[in-house]
């Protein structure tokens, strides 16, 4: 479900670790209507959501009144490495449109499906990240 979501030519996921100076993540977002960020628990998480949502904004009033921010997501956790980091989870959870309940955790069935090339739900329709994803692409379908 999740990969039909993403396969909308209007809709650009932006991990904001990478350089948003790049030329394709510009006309990404000039291009697109909807973009969704997902981030990690890194020490500059927050620091680069902030940058890309402020590009993001940048982009929409010179270049494409459009473009809507989706939110932002958190995406591969693993559970104690979280509770190591509740400071960046606190500051990640005031970003305007956190998506704390769509978090979605680590899993090894993720791993495997990747390295078989098949979608999440063929590999494992009840591991806790599929059951995320299921419920994220509702969201993002709904808005």
């Amino acid at each position: 479900e999740f990969r039909r979501v993403l396969f909308r030519s209007d809709f650009i996921v932006i991990d904001p670790s990478g350089d948003l100076m790049v030329t394709d993540t510009k006309n990404a977002m000039i291009a697109a209507t909807e973009y969704l960020i997902v981030t990690d628990t890194s020490t500059y998480s927050v620091d680069s959501v902030k940058v890309t949502l402020a590009f993001g904004e940048k982009i929409r009033k010179t270049y494409n009144k459009k473009l809507r921010y989706l939110g932002t997501l958190l995406g591969g956790f693993k559970k104690p490495h979280l509770a190591d980091k509740q400071d960046t989870l606190a500051a990640l959870e005031k970003i305007p449109g956190f998506l704390s309940e769509y978090i979605i955790p680590d899993d090894s069935k993720v791993d495997i499906a990747q390295k078989a090339n098949k979608p999440l739900d063929q590999i494992s329709k009840h591991s806790p990240a599929a059951r995320k994803y299921r419920q994220l692409t509702k969201y993002i379908e709904a808005n």
